[in-house]
């Protein structure tokens, strides 16, 4: 058993990881990239949580209607991500590296 946690990362512990991302695309999170952040985190066994920096409020990141609530946000909106499981680990690395990964792309 020990080999296995060593193996699944240091969340396997109960640990639930916490990081703070910004949204830094000018057209901030609309529904397309609120879908595919609710795809990428279904891929994961993890629970998932986000919310607003300074909010309360903590939903599901695994349902983009649900999302709606905390990630229809502006660029520069600070958003809290919260993972918690057996890959907790590798969830919360590429859920980040996600928000580093969003095209910004300017309205026509």
């Amino acid at each position: 058993m020990g080999e296995w946690r060593e193996k699944t990362g240091r969340a396997m512990n109960g640990e639930t990881l916490r990081r703070t991302v910004i949204v830094k695309n000018s057209q901030g999170m609309h529904l397309r990239p609120i879908t595919a952040f609710a795809e990428l985190a279904n891929k994961y066994q993890s629970n998932i949580l986000v919310g607003r920096q300074g909010e309360a409020e903590m939903v599901s990141g695994k349902s983009p209607f649900v999302l709606l609530s905390v990630m229809l946000v502006e660029k520069g909106t600070e958003l809290i991500l919260e993972a918690a499981g057996p890959d907790a680990d590798q969830a919360m690395d590429a859920l980040v590296k996600f928000f580093d990964d969003i095209p910004d792309v300017e309205s026509v």
